[in-house]
């Protein structure tokens, strides 16, 4: 075990107070058994209330003011939602869900999933919405899929959703529907003449994951297929006068490079190669899916790795070569269409306070990396959506999470580079901890504020994680930077669960919705100039300088 003599006595407790509180939630058992099978339960030394001193350690910050690195989207941060979940899960009365959703304006709002590809539309006024019949597949007696129809009445209530609130609806239309080796785009030109007829301002794009469908469809589809599909929908949309210049992305491919439970990379990116290769001028965007891991074999340390953080990197570099190799320069826009923690749910870890380092850490990967907009999902469900539908769509940790990057993150990326000073780490800590590399426990991410009432042109915004369990994080900028007011929102686990919590605090006050029609304000601590940026272990916060006056954000 751990080599220091005092930590001991302290594993033994930590084992058992995480042990009673995953026992406890019950469906968390996976994560028992993961945590005695060896896992390090130094991470969960705040999760047990410990009173051990918190070490500090320092990390000396540089921001490149001078110039942007990039600009995203101001769409950047966007929510999606499966089929499913809009069949299962959605009411539009709903003046909470209104509220919350505006919060997040402007955002893109993708419609997609498994379920996409076996939906038809059709042009009848049926207040019924989504209907469907589940059918078994001849060929297997375990999946299932669903005939489903989407109804004129359900394509209106979207589209006026979305305009009320100040999305653009995103669209995967059926590409399972062939004729022959061709797709079959008959029902899909209904529903596009239907969308014009009615001035709804529609993105499309066609199928879901389409290099999985041998699996999920037993058909399989070859790349040059589907981009023959592409310049189908392209024909088609380019001879409706009022959609000719309609947005079309694509192909909504899974993840490029996979991280597997023996923490192997596997890289099965020549689908998405030879799509690109082939689809010409036809997509607008390149578009891709990305989750860290299967959440059925996910464990509660994975959440807080820089391992399972890292894995979106590569992922990244990948499609930015691909596209860079096989684009024009107007079509070298990436989005990430659909991603979260993990697929295939995990139990319900992700609802709290840990996925938050995953979800902030992914928005920072993808807006320095080359993501230009990104997909959460899912919108709103029982289990694992950023509104809790099954509560009235009470907002998660996830939503405040979005809506505070949505406030104070800009569309200007700066360049931000870190690293610790290793003379500040304690040599308390344990030994064979003080060999990792702390740098990669410190995310720190800097943008151009978001100009509000409150934030003028020349602020900055940094957006810091840490994940250790030990050391609190202090943050030594550079220049002028050193002497700036910081205006610190800080979020914390709220209640007795640590960071397993489902709620959380922002400087101290909990994050909550006064009322349906309201989301609150929470003022942000000032801290004087000169005063350090500090983080606890682990926590994550946002850090603006309102008066920096940076060149590259005037």
């Amino acid at each position: 075990m751990l080599e220091s003599r005092r930590s001991l006595p302290l594993a033994g407790v930590v084992s058992l107070l995480v042990l009673a509180a995953l026992v406890w939630r019950g469906p968390l058992d996976i994560y028992v058994r993961r945590l005695q099978k060896g896992a390090d339960v130094v991470f969960h030394n705040r999760l047990a209330g410990s009173t051990k001193r918190e070490e500090l350690s320092v990390v000396m910050v540089t921001v490149n003011t001078a110039t942007a690195l990039r600009s995203v989207d101001e769409r950047f941060v966007s929510v999606g939602s499966t089929m499913a979940s809009i069949h299962r899960s959605f009411t539009f009365d709903s003046q909470r869900f209104h509220t919350a959703a505006r919060g997040l304006s402007p955002a893109v709002f993708r419609i997609g999933g498994a379920l996409a590809d076996f939906t038809r539309f059709e042009d009848v006024n049926d207040e019924g919405s989504l209907h469907g019949k589940k059918k078994q597949k001849k060929k297997s007696k375990k999946l299932f899929f669903y005939s489903l129809c989407g109804t004129a009445h359900t394509w209106d209530k979207l589209n006026e959703f979305a305009r009320s609130v100040g999305w653009e609806i995103a669209f995967c239309l059926n590409v399972l529907l062939r004729n022959g080796s061709d797709w079959d785009p008959t029902n899909a030109v209904k529903l596009i003449e239907y969308t014009a007829k009615k001035g709804y301002q529609v993105l499309w794009s066609l199928g879901n994951e389409p290099n999985g469908f041998l699996r999920k469809a037993n058909v399989s589809l070859t790349p040059q297929q589907i981009a023959n599909s592409f310049r189908l929908l392209r024909n088609i949309i380019s001879s409706t006068p009022s959609l000719r210049g309609a947005f079309i992305f694509g192909p909504d491919t899974s993840s490029p490079v996979k991280l597997k439970s023996n923490n192997t990379l596997v890289d099965p990116k020549e689908y998405l190669q030879e799509f690109l290769q082939n689809v010409g001028r036809s997509t607008n965007v390149t578009s891709f899916h990305f989750y860290y891991t299967n959440g059925r074999t996910i464990g509660l340390l994975d959440y807080l790795s820089p391992h399972t953080a890292d894995i979106l990197l590569p992922n990244m570099d990948i499609v930015r070569q691909l596209v860079e190799d096989n684009r024009p320069a107007d079509r070298s826009k990436i989005w990430l269409t659909e991603t979260g923690a993990t697929f295939g749910g995990d139990a319900g870890v992700e609802n709290t306070f840990v996925d938050g380092f995953l979800l902030l850490d992914k928005l920072g990967v993808s807006a320095r990396y080359g993501a230009d907009l990104v997909v959460q999902q899912n919108l709103a469900g029982a289990s694992g959506g950023v509104l809790d539908s099954s509560a009235g769509y009470y907002p998660r940790l996830k939503f405040w999470l979005l809506l505070y990057h949505k406030r104070l993150m800009g569309v200007r990326v700066l360049n931000v580079t870190h690293d610790v000073d290793e003379g500040a780490l304690s040599m308390d800590y344990p030994t064979r901890q003080r060999h990792f590399n702390f740098t990669s426990y410190y995310r720190i991410y800097a943008h151009c504020t978001k100009i509000s009432p409150m934030y003028s042109r020349g602020a900055i915004t940094l957006m810091v994680i840490n994940m250790d369990s030990v050391h609190q994080t202090r943050l030594v900028l550079p220049g002028a930077l050193r002497h700036s007011i910081v205006h610190e929102y800080l979020f914390t686990p709220h209640g007795s669960m640590g960071i397993l919590a489902e709620n959380a605090k922002m400087n101290g006050q909990p994050l909550v919705m006064p009322d349906d029609a309201t989301l609150p304000y929470h003022a942000p601590r000032e801290l004087t100039a000169g005063s350090p940026i500090v983080l606890l272990p682990q926590t994550y916060g946002f850090f603006v300088m309102p008066q920096a006056n940076v060149s590259a954000c005037l």
